[in-house]
């Protein structure tokens, strides 16, 4: 067999009614290359362990099941996942979206030599029968020059998930990149600008190639309050990224990304809504917060 040049690092908890789908399309590829795809399953009791048995069973050289007794979370599986990975190339998926035919091969084809260690496609948003292509933006060069790009105004678009992504492999491990166990949401937001802080050669393109489904049971969903592990998320991935990159972090947090801007008003305003609190207060106590995390 060819060398494995991807490794699809899906993790897996009560799935059940989407994990079929997101695996035929990660089956179907038209990728020429050696793939694999890692399902890695913690404690789910819903049936999606028996559907891994079955892909596993289906596809024995392609699908590779772990199971772990225990769901410790996402970035907990994730991690694992990186763990197992072998390809000279990672990408997570997650078990309730798809993604194209194109996915993998659309990925790849941009990485171009060896000096490539993210890229990133474009992605939609799936409600039932609707979808709705999100905003994204072309770009090729230095992931610390990226970042400052696209958190410098309204204008810019910075889609802070992991997914739709392809990683280098050996990029990851020479910084020792690992997802942050201790937060439940946002962990992507860390785990991304943490990644591309340390001086890597980047591409986003704008050709869709994910579809993220959206659903009221995702782990987004039924979180009610999203503005406390935002914050606290925006704290986090100002300490990894002054420990990495001390210039580029007084750079990077003297200001909010638009995207991440927008989260917090919009859960400012859902709080205020459900719990009758005072809106402007919250807003004047969020503020003071953000002005003792961000450097000036």
């Amino acid at each position: 067999m060819s060398q494995l040049k991807i490794s699809v690092i899906i993790p897996v908890y009560e799935e059940k009614e989407y994990l079929s789908s997101c695996l035929d399309s990660l089956l179907n590829q038209d990728f020429k290359e050696n793939y694999d795809i890692l399902l890695i399953e913690t404690g789910s009791d819903d049936g999606s362990d028996q559907i891994c048995k079955a892909y596993q069973e289906k596809a024995p050289n392609r699908v590779f099941w772990y199971h772990y007794p225990e769901n410790k979370g996402i970035s907990y599986a994730r991690n694992l996942g990186l763990l197992h990975a072998m390809g000279e190339y990672v990408t997570f998926v997650d078990g309730d979206d798809t993604v194209s035919k194109d996915y993998l091969s659309s990925l790849y084809s941009e990485t171009g030599n060896s000096d490539i260690a993210i890229v990133t496609g474009g992605h939609d948003i799936v409600d039932g029968e609707a979808s709705k292509k999100v905003k994204s933006v072309s770009y090729h060069g230095d992931g610390n020059k990226a970042l400052l790009k696209f958190y410098s105004g309204k204008k810019k678009y910075f889609n802070y998930t992991c997914w739709a992504r392809l990683y280098k492999r050996s990029f990851l491990q020479a910084n020792k990149l690992f997802f942050p166990n201790e937060v439940g949401v946002y962990e992507d937001f860390i785990f991304l600008n943490e990644a591309f802080s340390c001086s890597c050669q980047t591409v986003f393109f704008k050709e869709v190639i994910y579809h993220y489904r959206k659903h009221s049971s995702s782990t987004l969903a039924k979180k009610k309050d999203h503005l406390t592990p935002a914050l606290s998320a925006l704290q986090l991935s100002k300490m990894r990224v002054s420990m990495r990159n001390p210039e580029l972090a007084k750079k990077l947090f003297s200001h909010l990304s638009f995207r991440f801007s927008l989260r917090i008003r919009k859960e400012i305003k859902k709080l205020a809504n459900s719990e009758g609190k005072d809106k402007k207060k919250l807003q004047e106590e969020t503020k003071e917060k953000l002005a003792l995390l961000f450097v000036k």
